[in-house]
């Protein structure tokens, strides 16, 4: 999640969050851990089951450095591609 989205979240303006982030840093801290935990919740949530990561795991340890750096750049691709549509 971008800041511009967590901020729509919070129903705050970027503005605000870029003056916490310099006037509040206490407060700012606290939202980015938030912000990164949230985040590690919602990949977590939108698996189907961990059964099913674990197996996708398995056979992307069995790949070489060269098969992984491709097959994550072709992911990184597609999410790229995704959003500027």
């Amino acid at each position: 999640m971008n800041n511009k989205d967590f901020c729509k979240k919070l129903k705050i303006s970027e503005p605000t969050l870029y003056n916490w982030r310099r006037t509040k840093p206490y407060l700012y801290d606290i939202l980015m851990q938030y912000k990164e935990n949230n985040e590690v919740f919602i990949v977590k949530e939108n698996i189907e089951s961990l059964d099913e990561f674990a197996e996708l795991k398995k056979y992307f340890n069995k790949l070489n450095e060269i098969e992984k750096e491709y097959y994550i750049s072709e992911i990184k691709t597609r999410v790229l591609k995704k959003e500027l549509e």
